[in-house]
């Protein structure tokens, strides 16, 4: 099984973007309103996107390959197609969107499924994140 989407924003904060506050002497962190907000944009769009493909959210059983493509907007044409190496983080950016996939029920056990992960950052005309998610064979890349 195999599904692409592609969703037309960048994320702006990252999972680990965590607030700290003390409480009777203790450090307490939480999650921050911007964070959850990202979170909740990402669910929202995936699940449009699923649902314009006349298709319910797949569960992925056995291993799962994930490719993640961020286009992050520029106005300077030169650099369209790029790639980007400045923040945020390959692992920083996708990790709250695969936070967000388990959530919704993508995986069969949970994110510990991928084994293939590519992520990638480039400059665009126009901010996009293109998501490419399927099982592929545990054989298929036997030594």
């Amino acid at each position: 099984m195999e599904i692409k989407f592609n969703l037309d924003f960048n994320p702006t904060v990252t999972s680990q973007e965590k607030g700290v506050r003390v409480v009777g002497g203790y450090a307490r962190f939480y999650t921050k309103p911007e964070v959850i907000r990202q979170k909740d944009l990402y669910s929202l769009k995936i699940r449009s996107e699923v649902h314009k493909q006349g298709r319910a959210i797949p569960q992925l059983k056995g291993t799962v390959k994930l490719k993640v493509e961020f286009g992050f907007a520029t106005p300077e044409r030169k650099k369209w197609g790029c790639l980007k190496a400045t923040k945020p983080d390959n692992d920083n950016a996708v990790k709250l969107l695969i936070d967000v996939l388990a959530d919704l029920g993508f995986f069969e056990v949970g994110d510990q499924q991928i084994a293939i992960l590519e992520v990638t950052k480039r400059w665009s005309d126009k901010p996009s994140v293109w998501i490419d998610i399927r099982e592929v064979s545990g054989e298929l890349f036997r030594l």
